[in-house]
C-alpha cells in the first residue's frame, strides 16, 4: 500500500499481478507514468511501497506489466537480467498497416533524440549519419500477425533488446505505426491518450529462488479494439495454427 494518500490513485487504477518479499509485478494502465518526475504529477511509483524500484521501463502511454524489485539484491539481479537479455519480453500491438511479411524479424540501429523524446530507426549502421554513429544502438525484435480487421492489424512482438521507444520506432519505420502513436506515423491520436501497445508477458528467473516465472497482464477491458481482436484471435486459433495467441482469460 502507498505510504500516504494520493488523489492520483482515484483516477488511475492498477492491479498487482504477483508479489512476494522480493518482487512486485504490476499491471499498469496508460497513460500512467512509471516514475516520479519534476512535474509533481502522480506516478505508479507513488502508489507502491517506498523501497520498490522499477527494473525496466515501458512507455507512459503504453499499458501492461512492469516489474519492481523490493530490495537491493532483487533490484540488482533483475536489472542485470534485463540488460543482458535474460528476460523474455512479449508485447501486443494494434498497427495501422499489415506488415509484409505477416511474420518476421526486424533489425535496426536506433538513435534517440532526447530533447524531442523521439527515436530514429536506420536499416543498417552504414545508413546512420557519421555524427550519430557513436550513439547508435542495435535493436532486434520478432513479430507475427495474430488477427486483423478491415483497418487494423494485431501483432505479437517478441523484444530481444530494450531500447528507447524501440517497438514504436521499428514498426513506424516499416510503415506500420501503432494506433494512436502520432510521433511515429499514426493517422490520429486516441481520445484516451494511450497508444495501443501493451506489455503482455515477462518470463524470468526469480532473483532469490531461481524459479522460472512467467507473468502476463490482461489487455485493458476499456479498449474496444483490443477486446474485438481478442475475440477474433480466439476464434481463429485452430484455423491459423497460432501456438500461443492471447486469450480472454489471461
Amino acid at each position: 500500500m502507498p505510504a500516504s494518500y494520493n488523489p492520483f490513485m482515484e483516477n488511475h487504477a492498477f492491479s498487482i499481478l504477483y508479489e512476494d518479499r522480493d518482487i512486485i509485478a504490476v499491471d499498469k494502465l496508460a497513460p500512467m507514468p512509471v516514475q516520479r518526475d519534476n512535474s509533481g504529477a502522480g506516478s505508479l511509483q507513488d502508489l507502491l511501497p517506498s523501497q520498490a524500484e522499477a527494473v525496466h521501463r515501458i512507455d507512459q502511454r503504453a499499458s501492461g506489466i512492469i516489474l519492481f524489485g523490493k530490495n537491493r539484491r532483487a533490484i540488482a539481479y533483475l536489472s542485470r537480467a534485463f540488460s543482458s537479455g535474460q528476460v523474455e519480453k512479449i508485447y501486443l500491438a494494434c498497427v495501422e498497416r499489415c506488415p509484409d511479411p505477416p511474420e518476421g524479424h526486424l533489425h535496426h540501429w536506433l538513435v534517440t533524440d532526447h530533447r524531442a523524446n523521439r527515436t530514429l530507426a536506420f536499416p543498417s549502421l552504414e545508413r546512420v549519419p557519421e555524427r550519430l554513429k557513436k550513439q547508435a544502438a542495435e535493436a532486434l525484435l520478432d513479430y507475427r500477425l495474430l488477427a486483423s480487421s478491415d483497418r487494423y492489424w494485431f501483432l505479437e512482438v517478441l523484444l530481444h533488446t530494450g531500447r528507447h521507444h524501440q517497438i514504436r520506432a521499428q514498426l513506424g519505420s516499416i510503415g506500420c505505426p501503432i494506433k494512436g502513436d502520432l510521433k511515429y506515423g499514426a493517422r490520429r491520436s486516441n481520445p484516451s491518450g494511450r497508444i495501443l501497445l501493451h506489455a503482455w508477458k515477462l518470463t524470468f528467473d526469480h532473483p532469490v529462488t531461481g524459479k522460472r516465472l512467467s507473468l502476463a497482464a490482461p489487455l485493458p477491458e476499456d479498449e474496444p479494439l483490443y477486446q474485438a481482436f481478442l475475440s477474433i484471435a480466439a476464434g481463429e486459433k485452430q484455423d491459423t495454427g497460432f501456438s500461443s495467441p492471447p486469450s480472454p482469460n489471461l
